[in-house]
């Protein structure tokens, strides 16, 4: 089996974690693999696990911001594309997508396409878009989605068939322990961006640290926002127990050390940190936005609270601060969870059933194929 992986990634954050797992994947699997990446992709890192892997990597020039517009994206992605496939003959091509309306027309390719998705529309995709998607599907391809709420949103606004997406939920490694610290913290990660809320979180932090002296907040990652938001706190003389810690690569420390996980966001389609957060056995405090209630049980893992929501996410925060034993409980259960429905083992059994099960629809369709 030959796969040609075509990734969009960042410095961090879900769609990064789901190549490295992937990667671990095919490895383990002895599946030989090699990706498609921009130039602007070459982040010393990744290429470096590339190296590591043993993967081939082809790198195509940069997406000019016009073909971003799904009109024009389709010219791109054959040119992007084509001279990889050609040359590498793969029997699967997975596209890694965080940009909803590009890479469309990769489904088109005389292979199966499975086609990740890590975010989701928000709103109805122009016709041809939705015209191409019907078109594919029809086809021996899949979409894969991480979030029941993202699958319905892709069927929405995209026009896939709901029968041909796949939900398989981002996966968090098991983690042995959680120990604090007298740092002990409340703790967020992911980019400072808008969709991520951090006016609320800002607002939320004032006022529980008005009334919790020995508290701290912390938000670890970068983003637009992230200057924006150190100045604010620097204004308010509340840098010492507000902090936006910025990029870390050490972001298990930090896990290690928290009391509650809080993550307020507008829009999310599952959120890896929270994830991870349940696996480190935090009790977790979010919104109700997208598929975080497919993590976060309320009143089991931990709350959640309508978007934007500022005295509830305060309220819910100082009830687990005030009672230990219902942090703990909380903890415990979302550990229990994230093990059960959010492992790697689950992630990897459903990513290898539906290899095989592309390539035996394609070999049953197509019996002259190699």
């Amino acid at each position: 089996m030959k796969i040609l992986i075509i990734p969009e990634y960042g410095t961090y954050g879900g769609a990064l974690t789901f190549l490295k797992r992937l990667l671990y994947i095919h490895n383990k699997n002895k599946i030989e693999t090699a990706v498609l990446i921009q130039k602007n992709q070459q982040i010393p890192e990744i290429i470096a696990l590339f190296k590591d892997s043993g993967i081939k990597v082809f790198v195509s020039t940069n997406r000019f911001k016009l073909f971003l517009h799904p009109f024009f994206s389709p010219l791109f992605d054959l040119f992007f594309c084509w001279n990889a496939f050609a040359t590498y003959h793969p029997n699967i091509i997975i596209i890694s997508n965080t940009s909803p309306g590009i890479m469309l027309s990769v489904l088109f390719f005389p292979v199966p396409v499975l086609f990740v998705m890590h975010s989701y529309p928000r709103g109805k995709m122009p016709l041809p878009v939705r015209i191409m998607c019907r078109m594919a599907s029809r086809y021996n391809n899949r979409f894969v989605t991480v979030s029941k709420f993202s699958k319905e949103n892709i069927h929405r606004f995209m026009g896939v068939p709901r029968e041909h997406i796949e939900v398989i939920y981002t996966s968090a490694k098991p983690i042995q322990t959680h120990t604090t610290s007298e740092n002990a913290h409340i703790l967020t990660i992911g980019h400072v961006v808008w969709y991520k809320d951090p006016e609320c979180w800002l607002n939320v932090a004032r006022k529980v640290i008005d009334k919790k002296q020995e508290v701290r907040f912390l938000w670890v990652g970068d983003g637009e926002l992230l200057n924006s938001f150190k100045v604010r706190i620097h204004e308010l003389g509340l840098e010492r127990r507000i902090v936006m810690c910025g990029f870390s690569n050490q972001i298990e420390n930090y896990y290690a050390d928290a009391l509650i996980y809080f993550q307020p966001s507008l829009v999310e389609s599952h959120g890896i940190s929270v994830v991870e957060a349940m696996a480190h056995g935090l009790p977790c405090v979010t919104s109700d936005a997208g598929g975080l209630p497919e993590s976060v049980v309320n009143g089991e893992t931990g709350f959640t609270c309508p978007p934007g929501d500022v005295n509830c996410f305060v309220s819910h925060i100082n009830k687990l601060l005030d009672d230990d034993e219902l942090r703990e409980k909380m903890g415990r259960f979302g550990k229990l969870r994230a093990e059960t429905l959010f492992s790697e083992e689950l992630q990897e059994k459903k990513m290898i059933c539906l290899y095989t099960s592309l390539l035996q629809k394609w070999v049953s369709k197509c019996p002259t194929t190699n």
